[in-house]
Protein backbone atom coordinates (compact mmCIF):
# COMPACT_ATOMS: atom_id res chain seq x y z
CA UNK A 1 0.00 0.00 0.00
CA UNK A 2 1.39 3.36 -1.06
CA UNK A 3 2.86 5.62 1.89
CA UNK A 4 2.46 9.34 1.77
CA UNK A 5 4.44 12.43 3.97
CA UNK A 6 2.95 15.08 5.42
CA UNK A 7 3.05 16.91 1.96
CA UNK A 8 1.10 14.23 0.36
CA UNK A 9 4.29 12.63 -1.73
CA UNK A 10 4.90 9.35 -2.38
CA UNK A 11 7.01 7.02 0.00
CA UNK A 12 9.20 4.50 -1.36
CA UNK A 13 8.34 0.89 -0.01
CA UNK A 14 10.68 -0.64 2.30
CA UNK A 15 11.24 -4.40 1.98
CA UNK A 16 9.47 -6.58 3.98
CA UNK A 17 11.52 -8.69 6.89
CA UNK A 18 12.52 -11.79 5.85
CA UNK A 19 9.96 -14.26 7.76
CA UNK A 20 10.70 -17.25 9.17
CA UNK A 21 7.34 -18.85 8.94
CA UNK A 22 7.14 -20.81 5.67
CA UNK A 23 3.40 -21.94 6.16
CA UNK A 24 2.85 -18.16 6.05
CA UNK A 25 1.48 -16.77 2.36
CA UNK A 26 0.89 -13.47 1.15
CA UNK A 27 -2.40 -14.26 0.35
CA UNK A 28 -3.28 -14.85 3.79
CA UNK A 29 -2.41 -11.45 4.25
CA UNK A 30 -4.94 -9.32 1.70
CA UNK A 31 -7.40 -12.07 1.12
CA UNK A 32 -9.63 -13.90 3.49
CA UNK A 33 -9.32 -17.66 4.16
CA UNK A 34 -11.56 -20.03 1.92
CA UNK A 35 -12.25 -22.27 4.79
CA UNK A 36 -13.56 -21.58 8.17
CA UNK A 37 -11.10 -21.78 10.67
CA UNK A 38 -10.44 -20.91 14.63
CA UNK A 39 -9.94 -17.10 14.53
CA UNK A 40 -6.40 -15.82 14.69
CA UNK A 41 -5.69 -12.54 16.60
CA UNK A 42 -4.64 -9.96 13.74
CA UNK A 43 -1.00 -9.71 13.36
CA UNK A 44 0.32 -6.85 14.73
CA UNK A 45 1.45 -4.23 12.37
CA UNK A 46 4.93 -2.85 12.09
CA UNK A 47 4.74 0.64 13.65
CA UNK A 48 4.72 3.44 11.96
CA UNK A 49 6.48 6.72 12.31
CA UNK A 50 3.60 9.65 13.27
CA UNK A 51 4.33 11.62 9.95
CA UNK A 52 2.96 8.62 7.89
CA UNK A 53 -0.61 7.63 7.26
CA UNK A 54 -1.44 4.06 7.20
CA UNK A 55 -4.46 4.75 4.76
CA UNK A 56 -4.64 7.24 1.55
CA UNK A 57 -5.48 11.18 2.89
CA UNK A 58 -9.00 12.38 2.20
CA UNK A 59 -8.95 15.65 -0.14
CA UNK A 60 -9.34 18.51 2.23
CA UNK A 61 -13.01 19.23 3.34
CA UNK A 62 -13.89 22.63 2.40
CA UNK A 63 -15.04 24.81 5.90
CA UNK A 64 -18.47 25.18 4.92
CA UNK A 65 -20.74 24.81 1.88
CA UNK A 66 -23.93 26.53 1.54
CA UNK A 67 -27.49 24.63 1.67
CA UNK A 68 -30.90 26.07 2.09
CA UNK A 69 -33.31 24.48 4.90
CA UNK A 70 -37.07 25.73 5.36
CA UNK A 71 -35.66 29.12 3.42
CA UNK A 72 -32.93 29.90 5.84
CA UNK A 73 -28.98 29.68 4.75
CA UNK A 74 -27.09 27.21 6.85
CA UNK A 75 -23.34 26.46 6.78
CA UNK A 76 -22.96 22.81 6.81
CA UNK A 77 -19.58 20.73 6.46
CA UNK A 78 -19.61 18.97 2.94
CA UNK A 79 -16.89 16.60 1.99
CA UNK A 80 -15.69 16.70 -1.66
CA UNK A 81 -14.82 13.27 -1.47
CA UNK A 82 -17.02 11.12 0.34
CA UNK A 83 -16.11 7.50 -0.58
CA UNK A 84 -12.97 8.16 1.55
CA UNK A 85 -12.50 7.60 5.43
CA UNK A 86 -12.74 10.82 7.08
CA UNK A 87 -12.45 11.85 10.75
CA UNK A 88 -16.38 12.56 11.92
CA UNK A 89 -17.40 15.53 13.75
CA UNK A 90 -20.25 15.87 15.80
CA UNK A 91 -23.09 17.80 13.16
CA UNK A 92 -23.83 20.85 13.63
CA UNK A 93 -27.51 22.13 15.42
CA UNK A 94 -29.79 22.96 12.98
CA UNK A 95 -32.47 26.10 13.71
CA UNK A 96 -35.80 25.54 15.56
CA UNK A 97 -37.63 25.54 12.91
CA UNK A 98 -35.66 23.12 10.95
CA UNK A 99 -36.04 20.79 14.02
CA UNK A 100 -39.67 20.94 14.28
CA UNK A 101 -40.95 20.36 10.91
CA UNK A 102 -40.31 17.25 9.25
CA UNK A 103 -39.28 16.44 6.36
CA UNK A 104 -41.57 17.12 3.12
CA UNK A 105 -44.22 18.60 5.47
CA UNK A 106 -45.55 21.79 4.82
CA UNK A 107 -44.11 24.54 6.99
CA UNK A 108 -46.39 25.84 9.59
CA UNK A 109 -47.12 29.87 9.24
CA UNK A 110 -47.48 31.71 12.76
CA UNK A 111 -51.02 32.81 12.70
CA UNK A 112 -51.79 36.78 13.64
CA UNK A 113 -53.19 36.99 17.00
CA UNK A 114 -57.36 37.96 15.95
CA UNK A 115 -58.36 41.50 16.57
CA UNK A 116 -60.27 42.46 19.36
CA UNK A 117 -63.90 43.16 18.30
CA UNK A 118 -65.52 46.59 19.65
CA UNK A 119 -68.36 46.07 21.63
CA UNK A 120 -70.61 48.30 22.47
CA UNK A 121 -71.54 50.17 26.20
CA UNK A 122 -74.02 48.49 27.77
CA UNK A 123 -77.64 50.50 27.72
CA UNK A 124 -78.82 51.35 30.84
CA UNK A 125 -82.87 50.94 31.20
CA UNK A 126 -83.16 54.76 31.55
CA UNK A 127 -81.32 55.98 28.24
CA UNK A 128 -83.12 53.39 26.74
CA UNK A 129 -86.12 55.19 28.46
CA UNK A 130 -84.93 58.33 27.05
CA UNK A 131 -84.10 57.32 23.51
CA UNK A 132 -87.59 56.06 22.96
CA UNK A 133 -89.21 59.20 23.68
CA UNK A 134 -87.24 61.48 21.06
CA UNK A 135 -89.10 61.81 17.95
CA UNK A 136 -88.50 59.55 15.26
CA UNK A 137 -87.07 62.94 13.05
CA UNK A 138 -84.58 63.57 15.84
CA UNK A 139 -81.20 62.23 14.57
CA UNK A 140 -78.58 62.66 17.32
CA UNK A 141 -74.68 62.29 16.55
CA UNK A 142 -71.07 63.19 17.20
CA UNK A 143 -68.31 64.75 15.06
CA UNK A 144 -66.31 61.31 15.06
CA UNK A 145 -66.66 57.82 16.52
CA UNK A 146 -62.84 57.32 17.18
CA UNK A 147 -62.39 58.01 21.00
CA UNK A 148 -61.04 55.53 23.36
CA UNK A 149 -61.95 57.84 26.37
CA UNK A 150 -65.57 56.77 25.17
CA UNK A 151 -65.16 53.26 27.10
CA UNK A 152 -68.22 52.75 29.43
CA UNK A 153 -70.04 56.03 27.00
CA UNK A 154 -69.98 54.34 24.12
CA UNK A 155 -68.07 51.50 23.92
CA UNK A 156 -67.60 48.61 26.68
CA UNK A 157 -63.62 48.56 26.81
CA UNK A 158 -61.30 50.60 26.40
CA UNK A 159 -59.98 50.24 22.86
CA UNK A 160 -57.19 52.16 20.74
CA UNK A 161 -58.31 54.73 18.22
CA UNK A 162 -56.52 52.98 15.30
CA UNK A 163 -59.38 50.09 16.40
CA UNK A 164 -62.18 52.28 16.73
CA UNK A 165 -61.51 54.18 13.09
CA UNK A 166 -61.56 50.70 11.45
CA UNK A 167 -64.33 48.80 13.68
CA UNK A 168 -66.01 51.10 16.41
CA UNK A 169 -68.88 52.31 14.04
CA UNK A 170 -70.81 49.07 14.25
CA UNK A 171 -70.79 49.45 18.13
CA UNK A 172 -71.14 53.37 18.01
CA UNK A 173 -74.68 52.88 15.91
CA UNK A 174 -75.87 50.74 18.75
CA UNK A 175 -75.68 53.44 21.34
CA UNK A 176 -79.57 54.36 22.17
CA UNK A 177 -78.74 57.79 21.35
CA UNK A 178 -76.70 57.80 18.72
CA UNK A 179 -78.38 57.64 14.61
CA UNK A 180 -75.75 60.06 13.22
CA UNK A 181 -72.18 60.69 13.06
CA UNK A 182 -69.50 63.07 11.15
CA UNK A 183 -67.07 61.94 8.95
CA UNK A 184 -64.21 64.34 9.81
CA UNK A 185 -61.29 62.97 7.45
CA UNK A 186 -63.58 63.77 4.32
CA UNK A 187 -62.38 67.77 4.94
CA UNK A 188 -58.47 66.45 4.80
CA UNK A 189 -58.42 64.62 1.88
CA UNK A 190 -61.81 63.15 -0.35
CA UNK A 191 -62.58 59.44 0.39
CA UNK A 192 -63.11 57.12 -2.37
CA UNK A 193 -66.65 55.19 -2.22
CA UNK A 194 -64.48 52.09 -1.29
CA UNK A 195 -63.62 53.25 1.78
CA UNK A 196 -66.96 54.73 2.72
CA UNK A 197 -69.31 52.08 1.77
CA UNK A 198 -68.01 50.03 4.66
CA UNK A 199 -69.30 52.77 7.00
CA UNK A 200 -72.33 52.52 5.42
CA UNK A 201 -72.82 48.89 5.94
CA UNK A 202 -71.70 49.09 9.57
CA UNK A 203 -75.06 51.28 10.36
CA UNK A 204 -78.41 50.60 9.97
CA UNK A 205 -81.11 51.91 7.22
CA UNK A 206 -82.12 55.11 9.40
CA UNK A 207 -78.46 56.07 10.17
CA UNK A 208 -77.74 59.17 8.28
CA UNK A 209 -73.86 60.21 7.85
CA UNK A 210 -72.75 63.86 7.62
CA UNK A 211 -69.85 63.96 5.62
CA UNK A 212 -67.33 67.26 5.12
CA UNK A 213 -66.30 68.35 2.30
CA UNK A 214 -62.60 68.99 1.10
CA UNK A 215 -61.25 71.76 2.57
CA UNK A 216 -59.64 72.78 -0.56
CA UNK A 217 -63.09 73.61 -1.89
CA UNK A 218 -63.93 76.26 0.91
CA UNK A 219 -60.45 77.80 1.32
CA UNK A 220 -58.78 80.34 -1.15
CA UNK A 221 -55.90 79.19 -2.30
CA UNK A 222 -53.97 81.71 -0.68
CA UNK A 223 -54.69 80.10 2.77
CA UNK A 224 -54.83 77.06 1.20
CA UNK A 225 -51.45 76.56 0.28
CA UNK A 226 -50.23 77.30 3.77
CA UNK A 227 -52.29 74.20 5.67
CA UNK A 228 -49.87 71.55 6.72
CA UNK A 229 -52.48 69.34 5.02
CA UNK A 230 -52.63 70.67 1.57
CA UNK A 231 -49.27 69.18 0.59
CA UNK A 232 -46.14 69.78 -1.16
CA UNK A 233 -47.92 70.78 -4.39
CA UNK A 234 -51.49 72.18 -3.46
CA UNK A 235 -53.73 72.85 -6.26
CA UNK A 236 -56.49 75.37 -6.25
CA UNK A 237 -59.65 73.94 -6.24
CA UNK A 238 -61.62 77.07 -4.56
CA UNK A 239 -65.46 76.83 -5.18
CA UNK A 240 -64.48 74.56 -8.15
CA UNK A 241 -67.75 72.72 -8.90
CA UNK A 242 -66.07 70.19 -11.26
CA UNK A 243 -63.33 68.89 -8.48
CA UNK A 244 -66.63 69.01 -5.89
CA UNK A 245 -68.61 66.86 -8.29
CA UNK A 246 -66.05 64.48 -9.25
CA UNK A 247 -64.13 64.11 -5.37
CA UNK A 248 -66.52 64.74 -3.16
CA UNK A 249 -69.98 64.07 -4.51
CA UNK A 250 -70.31 60.78 -6.38
CA UNK A 251 -67.84 59.43 -4.03
CA UNK A 252 -70.35 60.07 -1.17
CA UNK A 253 -73.11 59.19 -2.98
CA UNK A 254 -71.97 55.99 -4.22
CA UNK A 255 -70.37 54.86 -1.28
CA UNK A 256 -73.23 56.04 1.46
CA UNK A 257 -76.37 55.94 -0.64
CA UNK A 258 -79.38 56.45 1.26
CA UNK A 259 -77.52 57.04 4.56
CA UNK A 260 -76.42 60.26 3.20
CA UNK A 261 -77.52 62.87 5.06
CA UNK A 262 -75.81 66.14 4.75
CA UNK A 263 -72.68 67.22 2.31
CA UNK A 264 -70.98 70.06 4.73
CA UNK A 265 -69.13 72.89 3.22
CA UNK A 266 -67.54 74.33 5.84
CA UNK A 267 -65.51 77.75 5.34
CA UNK A 268 -63.18 78.68 7.59
CA UNK A 269 -62.73 82.41 8.25
CA UNK A 270 -62.18 83.94 4.87
CA UNK A 271 -60.37 87.45 4.98
CA UNK A 272 -59.77 89.47 2.17
CA UNK A 273 -61.32 90.16 -0.43
CA UNK A 274 -64.46 88.84 0.68
CA UNK A 275 -64.18 89.95 4.16
CA UNK A 276 -64.83 93.13 2.74
CA UNK A 277 -67.88 92.76 1.31
CA UNK A 278 -70.48 89.99 1.63
CA UNK A 279 -72.09 90.39 -1.75
CA UNK A 280 -68.67 89.12 -3.25
CA UNK A 281 -69.14 86.07 -1.32
CA UNK A 282 -72.39 85.35 -2.02
CA UNK A 283 -72.26 86.02 -5.27
CA UNK A 284 -69.08 83.60 -5.83
CA UNK A 285 -71.23 81.06 -3.82
CA UNK A 286 -74.21 81.26 -5.49
CA UNK A 287 -72.58 79.87 -8.76
CA UNK A 288 -70.57 77.50 -7.01
CA UNK A 289 -74.41 76.00 -5.73
CA UNK A 290 -75.45 76.55 -9.25
CA UNK A 291 -72.87 73.94 -10.40
CA UNK A 292 -72.92 71.30 -8.25
CA UNK A 293 -74.94 68.10 -8.86
CA UNK A 294 -78.58 67.72 -8.12
CA UNK A 295 -78.85 65.53 -4.82
CA UNK A 296 -81.18 62.86 -4.94
CA UNK A 297 -84.61 64.10 -2.75
CA UNK A 298 -87.89 62.89 -3.04
CA UNK A 299 -90.64 64.38 -3.81
CA UNK A 300 -91.38 65.61 -0.05
CA UNK A 301 -87.75 67.09 -0.17
CA UNK A 302 -86.38 64.64 1.66
CA UNK A 303 -83.03 63.07 1.25
CA UNK A 304 -79.64 64.51 0.98
CA UNK A 305 -79.10 68.02 1.03
CA UNK A 306 -76.05 70.60 1.21
CA UNK A 307 -75.42 72.90 4.15
CA UNK A 308 -73.29 75.28 4.12
CA UNK A 309 -71.39 76.58 7.45
CA UNK A 310 -69.45 80.41 7.69
CA UNK A 311 -67.07 81.58 10.66
CA UNK A 312 -67.75 84.82 8.99
CA UNK A 313 -70.82 86.70 10.87
CA UNK A 314 -70.98 89.75 8.11
CA UNK A 315 -71.54 87.01 5.89
CA UNK A 316 -75.14 86.58 7.56
CA UNK A 317 -77.88 88.36 5.11
CA UNK A 318 -80.18 88.86 2.81
CA UNK A 319 -77.80 87.65 -0.19
CA UNK A 320 -75.96 84.48 1.57
CA UNK A 321 -79.72 83.50 2.35
CA UNK A 322 -80.95 83.98 -0.88
CA UNK A 323 -77.78 82.49 -2.23
CA UNK A 324 -78.67 79.03 -0.35
CA UNK A 325 -82.43 78.95 0.01
CA UNK A 326 -83.04 79.67 -3.95
CA UNK A 327 -80.81 76.22 -4.61
CA UNK A 328 -82.23 74.42 -1.87
CA UNK A 329 -79.20 74.37 0.70
CA UNK A 330 -79.49 74.51 4.14
CA UNK A 331 -77.63 77.19 6.06
CA UNK A 332 -75.66 74.41 8.89
CA UNK A 333 -76.62 76.38 12.88
CA UNK A 334 -73.26 76.35 14.54
CA UNK A 335 -72.28 77.17 18.19
CA UNK A 336 -69.15 78.59 18.28
CA UNK A 337 -67.23 81.52 19.43
CA UNK A 338 -67.24 83.48 16.05
CA UNK A 339 -70.69 83.02 15.25
CA UNK A 340 -73.85 84.78 16.80
CA UNK A 341 -76.29 83.21 19.02
CA UNK A 342 -78.40 80.26 17.38
CA UNK A 343 -81.59 82.24 17.18
CA UNK A 344 -79.90 85.30 15.71
CA UNK A 345 -78.52 83.05 13.07
CA UNK A 346 -81.58 81.26 12.73
CA UNK A 347 -83.52 84.85 12.63
CA UNK A 348 -81.14 85.83 9.66
CA UNK A 349 -81.77 83.43 7.15
CA UNK A 350 -85.66 83.71 7.73
CA UNK A 351 -85.13 87.54 7.33
CA UNK A 352 -83.26 87.12 3.94
CA UNK A 353 -85.89 84.65 2.49
CA UNK A 354 -88.51 86.82 3.04
CA UNK A 355 -86.74 89.49 1.28
CA UNK A 356 -86.09 87.76 -1.67
CA UNK A 357 -89.67 86.20 -1.61
CA UNK A 358 -88.30 82.37 -1.01
CA UNK A 359 -91.58 80.89 0.79
CA UNK A 360 -90.13 77.28 0.47
CA UNK A 361 -87.48 76.21 2.23
CA UNK A 362 -85.65 72.00 2.81
CA UNK A 363 -87.34 70.53 5.24
CA UNK A 364 -84.13 70.41 6.88
CA UNK A 365 -82.24 71.46 10.30
CA UNK A 366 -78.60 70.94 10.85
CA UNK A 367 -77.00 71.70 14.09
CA UNK A 368 -73.45 71.57 14.83
CA UNK A 369 -72.42 72.40 18.37
CA UNK A 370 -68.72 72.64 18.27
CA UNK A 371 -66.96 74.59 20.65
CA UNK A 372 -67.30 76.43 24.07
CA UNK A 373 -67.31 80.27 24.00
CA UNK A 374 -64.67 80.35 26.88
CA UNK A 375 -62.02 78.00 24.74
CA UNK A 376 -59.83 77.94 21.62
CA UNK A 377 -60.07 74.51 20.11
CA UNK A 378 -56.09 73.87 21.43
CA UNK A 379 -56.84 74.62 24.81
CA UNK A 380 -60.23 73.02 25.04
CA UNK A 381 -58.54 69.87 23.87
CA UNK A 382 -55.92 69.53 26.14
CA UNK A 383 -58.29 70.27 29.10
CA UNK A 384 -61.09 68.17 28.10
CA UNK A 385 -59.07 65.08 27.30
CA UNK A 386 -59.87 62.21 27.37
CA UNK A 387 -63.44 63.39 26.65
CA UNK A 388 -65.02 61.18 29.41
CA UNK A 389 -66.47 63.87 31.37
CA UNK A 390 -68.51 67.19 31.09
CA UNK A 391 -65.44 69.00 31.87
CA UNK A 392 -66.99 72.80 31.45
CA UNK A 393 -71.39 72.49 31.31
CA UNK A 394 -72.96 75.21 28.91
CA UNK A 395 -76.28 74.98 30.38
CA UNK A 396 -77.20 78.57 27.97
CA UNK A 397 -75.78 76.75 24.80
CA UNK A 398 -77.83 73.76 25.61
CA UNK A 399 -80.96 75.72 25.81
CA UNK A 400 -80.39 77.44 22.82
CA UNK A 401 -79.74 74.60 20.94
CA UNK A 402 -82.78 72.45 22.52
CA UNK A 403 -85.03 75.57 21.38
CA UNK A 404 -83.87 75.17 17.57
CA UNK A 405 -84.57 72.03 17.45
CA UNK A 406 -88.27 72.11 19.11
CA UNK A 407 -89.11 74.87 16.49
CA UNK A 408 -87.65 72.55 13.95
CA UNK A 409 -89.77 69.15 14.90
CA UNK A 410 -92.65 71.67 15.03
CA UNK A 411 -92.56 72.60 11.70
CA UNK A 412 -92.13 68.75 11.02
CA UNK A 413 -88.25 68.98 9.79
CA UNK A 414 -85.47 66.50 10.14
CA UNK A 415 -83.13 67.51 12.14
CA UNK A 416 -79.39 66.52 12.42
CA UNK A 417 -77.42 67.64 15.47
CA UNK A 418 -74.03 67.24 15.55
CA UNK A 419 -71.63 67.67 19.43
CA UNK A 420 -68.17 67.84 19.61
CA UNK A 421 -66.18 66.67 22.49
CA UNK A 422 -64.72 70.60 22.56
CA UNK A 423 -68.75 72.19 22.94
CA UNK A 424 -68.29 70.31 27.17
CA UNK A 425 -66.24 67.78 27.41
CA UNK A 426 -67.60 64.86 25.90
CA UNK A 427 -70.08 64.64 23.08
CA UNK A 428 -72.08 61.71 23.81
CA UNK A 429 -72.91 62.92 27.30
CA UNK A 430 -73.82 66.40 25.84
CA UNK A 431 -76.26 64.82 23.28
CA UNK A 432 -77.65 62.60 26.27
CA UNK A 433 -78.36 65.84 28.47
CA UNK A 434 -79.98 67.22 25.36
CA UNK A 435 -81.62 64.46 24.34
CA UNK A 436 -83.00 64.55 28.32
CA UNK A 437 -83.84 68.56 27.99
CA UNK A 438 -85.88 68.30 24.61
CA UNK A 439 -87.75 65.00 26.32
CA UNK A 440 -88.56 67.18 29.58
CA UNK A 441 -89.83 70.58 27.19
CA UNK A 442 -92.07 68.18 25.28
CA UNK A 443 -93.78 67.01 28.41
CA UNK A 444 -93.85 70.34 29.67
CA UNK A 445 -95.19 72.02 26.68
Amino acid sequence: MSQFDLFGNPIANSPAPPSTAVSEKPALVDKPAKTAAAPRKPRARRAVPPAVEVTAPAEPIEPATEIISMGEWLPVPMPVNAGVVTPVTAPMPLPAIAAVVAPGAAPTIPRRKPEAEVLPAVAEPAMLELAAHLPAGLRLGTSSWTFPGWAGLVYRDTQSETLLSRKGLSAYARHPLLRSVGIDRTFYAPLPATELAPMAAAVPEDFRFLVKAHAALTTPFEQWRRMPYAGRSPADHFLNAAYAAEQVVAPVLEGLGTKTGVILLQFPPLGQPYARTALRFADHLARFLEALPVLPVDAQGRGPRYAVEIRNREFLGPAYATALGARGVVHCLNVHPRMPALAEQARLILDGHAVAGISTRPPLTVVRWMLHPAHEYATAREEFAPFDRLAAPDADSRSAVAAEVAAALARHDEVIVIANNKAEGSAPLTLQHLAAALVAGAEGA
